[in-house]
């Protein structure tokens, strides 16, 4: 059986730090190949995979400003659609914008929602020609037909097994509400234990407001990143120094969690946005006393 996986091009596959279409697409590469099948992946031409591998964009377009990523995005998915009768099952990892080719697709188009980033994408998805994975029951949207929910796979040698583990607690995922972000704060701050919250932050201030709350409603105690470039008179907006809102200390003062903070900025942030992923990140300044990152971040992997 000859595949193709339609991967992104906003990093490289495997990512080297944040991208979580990427890893979730590498790792069903590389899965795939040891099963025997025949695997030709679609991504940028200095990833590194066991497959076959095929693509335009030379590099991330997030890791490089002069790359538009709507321009290489379209260029990426026509490339792969050119190509598609040459194997038997397209699996596309791309969000909606390949939807936008399925006419051309000359081969049974399976598409991979890895999440909605609001209901304006939703007609790529309705009007397409394609079938549809979820990725988990709770993610699916009602106006679609799903085959099957598969959870995303994980390789273990990157999580090691430890059977005496410490006293803290980690959170994994895009800093957004949708990730539950805060309601890992309120578990921490309830069970007294330190948290580590690792992930990208989002540039949505309305989305930074939330947590926020979470964060100093809670009195959860917060380390900057060391190193800050910020200074009295201009603090850095995730360094510098952050005052709690008036209503802080609103909850009794139980055993408070410490949530560690270390903050990576997130290149999609800069305003290099893409056909797909622009809807969830656009430019926009921290209002004045807040923090973009205040969920305390780092840059992860997925």
């Amino acid at each position: 059986m000859r595949v193709a996986l339609l991967g992104p091009v906003a990093w490289r596959t495997p990512p080297d730090h944040y991208g979580p279409w990427e890893q979730v697409t590498g790792l069903l590469a590389e899965g795939l190949v040891t099963r025997g099948v025949d695997v030709t992946l679609f991504a940028t031409l200095d990833s590194v995979t066991s497959a076959a591998l095929d693509g335009v964009c030379p590099r991330g377009y997030a890791d490089d400003p002069d790359l538009d990523g709507r321009v290489w995005e379209a260029m990426h998915v026509s490339h792969a659609m050119a190509r598609s009768s040459e194997f038997d099952l397209v699996h596309s990892h791309l969000d909606w914008l390949p939807l936008a080719f399925a006419e051309h697709c000359r081969a049974p188009l399976l598409t991979t929602v890895h999440g909605f980033s609001g209901p304006g994408i939703l007609p790529a998805y309705v009007r397409a020609r394609s079938s549809y994975v979820s990725i988990s029951d709770a993610d699916r949207s009602a106006e679609l037909d799903y085959v099957a929910t598969v959870h995303h796979g994980v390789d273990l040698t990157g999580l090691p097994f430890t059977r005496d583990a410490g006293p803290g607690l980690a959170a994994f995922g895009r800093i957004h509400p949708d990730k539950g972000t805060h309601t890992a704060i309120e578990i921490a701050r309830r069970a007294g234990r330190p948290l580590t919250i690792c992930g990208e932050e989002d540039c949505d201030n309305e989305i930074t407001a939330t947590v926020l709350d979470a964060l100093f409603r809670r009195r959860a105690t917060a380390w900057r990143t060391p190193g800050s470039s910020g200074s009295p008179t201009n603090p850095d907006p995730c360094t510098g120094p952050l005052t709690p809102p008036t209503t802080a200390g609103t909850l009794p003062p139980a055993r408070w969690a410490a949530v560690t903070c270390a903050v990576s900025r997130a290149p999609r942030c800069a305003g290099r946005a893409s056909a797909t992923r622009a809807s969830r990140c656009s430019p926009v300044p921290p209002a004045a006393g807040t923090s973009p990152c205040a969920a305390p971040t780092a840059r992860p992997s997925a």
